[in-house]
């Protein structure tokens, strides 16, 4: 049985320098105790000394209890890559322990080795079981039982595919051969001179010295995922509790020029080089200008605290750079801003001189060539009001995402206060203590809201204004009694896109629908005898100031 002690050895040396991570170190202990078992045993057979034999008896009850318990523990540390707490630990170790006092103190109670235990004068062990050491070897037995039942469990949970799967696979077939070893042993299925326990954890160990090999078993990373990981083209930065460099893929190597023996660097290094990075905190999100190479780069940095095995905490920090994408914000930007100076100035200044030159050409002419005047004046008044919504709309998406405490029936005076009352008669039914939470831009919003009405119809319509309680939303409709918006504009607004072939007449539309989407609603649109257009807003859980 001495033979087992060397392989036993020998996963221990090959996983030494690993104990830090899950699972490791009681992978040592319970190959540690194996060997110890097989030591024992393989004395057991050649002493002659019965002092000596009972010694070591006692002990070697302690040395399989420590190797069932180290099984379990592995196993948990395994499925939840955590370290066990020093509780569990002492919790688990509880009745292995206490079991070696009742063992020193046997010949009082005879508890552990009943009084039918003998030893011959050449050392010879007869040994018959009292009812703690019964309850000794239970509890060791169950404890692999349950760490069968943890690694089934997590084989589930991998749904049959992958590495994690075969890692599993290797451990539960492990722990299946301890169950077999073990029973033939309890059996008497073995030669007397043959300690089926040691073996079996010698077998096992072996299944997982092939799968810490072949799949990386327990590691921080299976090769796959550090391969993966080496070639994105985001930078990702390990660092260790010290604020070392534990490790870099390559994209990092490249960015911040680290040198072949960066591991263990000081991160401070490269804070002295990127001073933008020292705004970067665990479990943050932020946007950082670096130099590199005389060129500003853009890029979304997003750190992570890292904790992991034993005593292995730090940082994750992962780069993506978004150069193109802050360029693209900055042509976008300027586009915008050209935009609104076109439509603030020059194209509303041109076009008032339009609808004033034609408005008189309108009076002073008669006949055909007045009418074609009117045309132009009713066009222009069209583009005017275009232009005011686009550049209403624009505010609204300059305006910060910022929602205030606000009447909703003075918001509808508001709105319909702008409205020419010719062309309309409006309806409203609004609870004068009805307080919404919503987006500044709501008064906008019902006045456009009213002008579709009034737009897509010839003849003067009715509208009505009043509101549905929610629970916690009010939703206030605009319904007229016209011919109702354009189906392919209704299309439009809800695919929220436009296209060359697919788009609006307008943007009053897209003006409603923003101001609900700013103020946490949406909008509803209905067609039936007309429209009604709904815009659902949170209610407000005080009054406004």
């Amino acid at each position: 049985m001495w033979v087992c002690v060397l392989p036993a050895a020998y996963f221990i040396s090959k996983t030494w320098d690993q104990q830090d991570k899950p699972a490791i170190l009681w992978f040592q202990v319970t190959m540690f105790a194996e060997a110890a078992w097989a030591f024992a045993f393989g004395l057991l057979t050649i002493l002659d000394s019965p002092a000596l034999t009972l010694l070591i008896a006692r002990i070697d009850v302690f040395i399989v209890s420590l190797a069932a318990v180290g099984w379990f523990l592995m196993s948990i540390e395994y499925t939840t890559k955590q370290t066990v707490s020093f509780r569990a630990l002492a919790l688990t170790l509880a009745l292995p322990v206490l079991s070696q006092f009742v063992l020193w103190t046997n010949p009082a109670h005879h508890l552990a080795f009943a009084e039918g235990t003998t030893v011959a004068q050449n050392g010879a062990l007869h040994l018959e079981a009292g009812p703690w050491l019964i309850l000794d070897t239970i509890y060791g037995s169950a404890l692999v039982v349950m760490a069968l039942g943890v690694l089934t469990a997590d084989l589930v949970r991998s749904d049959f595919e992958g590495v994690r799967w075969r890692q599993t696979m290797y451990l539960l077939l492990a722990t299946i051969i301890l169950i077999v070893t073990g029973l033939l042993y309890t059996a008497g299925l073995t030669p007397a001179y043959i300690n089926a326990g040691p073996l079996g954890f010698i077998l096992a160990g072996a299944l997982l010295y092939r799968a810490f090999t072949r799949y990386n078993l327990i590691q921080l990373a299976p090769a796959a995922r550090d391969e993966t990981i080496e070639n994105v083209h985001d930078a990702v930065l390990m660092l260790n509790k010290d604020d070392e460099i534990a490790d870099a893929n390559g994209a990092a190597r490249d960015l911040f020029e680290l040198p072949a023996d960066y591991l263990g660097l000081a991160y401070s290094t490269i804070l002295d080089e990127h001073p933008g990075l020292e705004a970067v905190e665990s479990d943050s999100e932020h946007t950082v200008t670096l130099e590199t190479h005389g060129t500003d780069r853009h890029f979304r940095v997003v750190a992570s605290a890292v904790e992991y095995g034993r005593d292995m905490r730090g940082r994750v920090i992962a780069l993506s750079e978004i150069s193109a994408l802050k360029e693209r914000e900055l042509e976008l930007s300027l586009l915008k801003q050209i935009n609104s100076r076109v439509f603030r100035h020059n194209f509303r200044n041109k076009l008032t001189v339009i609808h004033g030159r034609s408005k008189k050409l309108a009076d002073m002419l008669d006949d055909d060539r007045a009418a074609h005047a009117e045309t132009v004046v009713d066009s222009s008044n069209a583009l005017l009001s275009h232009s005011e919504t686009a550049m209403a709309l624009n505010e609204v998406i300059e305006a910060e995402d910022t929602t205030k405490t606000m009447y909703l029936a003075e918001i509808v005076k508001q709105g319909v206060s702008r409205i020419n009352g010719d062309e309309c008669t409006v309806n409203t039914e609004i609870p004068d203590d009805l307080v919404v939470e919503a987006h500044p831009g709501l008064v906008k919003a019902v006045t456009e809201a009213v002008e579709n009405a009034l737009e897509h119809n010839d003849e003067p319509v009715h509208i009505s204004i009043y509101t549905r309680m929610h629970e916690d939303t009010v939703t206030i409709f605009i319904e007229d009694d016209g011919s109702g918006i354009p189906d392919n504009e209704v299309e439009v607004l809800q695919s929220g896109k436009e296209t060359s072939k697919k788009h609006g007449a307008g943007v009053g539309l897209w003006l409603i629908r923003w101001v609900a989407e700013k103020s946490n609603g949406e909008i509803t649109i209905e067609m039936a005898n007309g429209t009604r257009l709904g815009i659902i807003l949170p209610k407000a859980a005080a009054t406004p100031n």
